[in-house]
């Protein structure tokens, strides 16, 4: 039974969502706080606690890395550069988003990610799709 502080490979988990399968999709951080580790925070592990994969992400041309890490070394603020997933919710077929610790085929698994980006993580490969419609700041 996966709970929250669950700690492997340094990493400590502090939101999951349950698979038929018996494993489990983990949201946390690295404890050292690395940063590019830490942009990839979201991992698929099975009934055994084996990881089957780590998150990769899928911009979809709306955030640009290169332009963060150069900002990033632009103000000497290497934590400018850390975007890290910060919670996962699950979105029904009529677009309804809610947390739930147990995800279903034909729910949406979604993170809400930091500067106000939104992703689609595929269960099966763990690719996470930006999402964010455009324009979404208020600013």
């Amino acid at each position: 039974m996966m709970e929250e502080g669950y700690v492997f490979n340094g990493f400590r988990v502090f939101q999951f969502v349950g698979l038929p399968d018996g494993g489990y999709i983990v949201l946390g951080d690295f404890l050292d706080g690395s940063i590019e580790p830490n942009n990839h925070n979201i991992f698929r592990l099975d009934k055994d606690g084996k990881v089957i994969w780590q998150v990769v992400r899928d911009e979809q041309g709306k955030l640009i890395w290169e332009e963060v890490f150069k900002q990033a070394r632009n103000y000497n603020e290497p934590g400018r550069a850390r975007y890290p997933f910060g919670e996962l919710c699950l979105e029904d077929e009529s677009g309804r988003r809610f947390q739930d610790e147990a995800w279903r085929p034909g729910l949406k698994l979604i993170s809400l990610g930091s500067g106000s980006h939104t992703y689609e993580i595929d269960v099966e490969t763990g690719v996470a799709k930006n999402i964010t419609p455009p324009h979404t700041r208020p600013w």
